[in-house]
């Protein structure tokens, strides 16, 4: 008789990496992209390393925007807050449902310091159980490599 081992695959944890204000919202992860480099097919099968790089995407469909964000400066405070409360309370539903389909393992929270606690009042225990880190400023004005690297000299080297 022979003995059956199991094979236990491991898929590496997935990090979404929230970037919010009072007016818009990216989720980005992390991904392989491929290098834009002239290795041939046998190369990158040798060295599958060197064929990618890490990169932030946006992760899709999770570009979000508040209903009203071209008519905010136009409004009140009391009908501001109301948005901004509403578009928040919107972003948490959104990662709570993410969450119970399997979609991220870790969640790291970028946003203005009175925005990420007002998240946090609306976000599920177990989306609180997964984030990994915050950082308390407004990096929505940045993206790609820049942002990368703003999330990188805050010491968030995973992200």
């Amino acid at each position: 008789m022979t003995r059956r081992q199991a094979v236990q695959i491991v898929k590496p944890p997935v990090t979404w990496i929230l970037v919010a204000d009072g007016s818009g919202a990216h989720i980005y992860t992390r991904a392989n992209v491929e290098k834009g480099s002239q290795m041939d097919e046998n190369a990158r099968r040798r060295h599958p390393d060197e064929a990618f790089i890490r990169e932030l995407v946006l992760v899709p469909g999770m570009e979000l925007k508040t209903e009203s964000a071209h008519h905010m400066s136009g409004l009140q405070g009391d009908a501001r807050e109301e948005i901004k409360q509403h578009f928040i309370k919107m972003i948490a539903a959104r990662l709570n449902e993410a969450l119970s389909q399997k979609s991220f393992d870790k969640l790291v929270l970028v946003a203005p310091p009175k925005m990420l606690g007002e998240l946090r009042e609306f976000l599920a225990p177990a989306v609180k159980k997964r984030v990994a880190a915050e950082m308390p400023k407004d990096l929505t004005h940045y993206e790609g490599e820049e942002l990368l690297q703003h999330l990188k000299d805050s010491g968030l080297e995973s992200a």
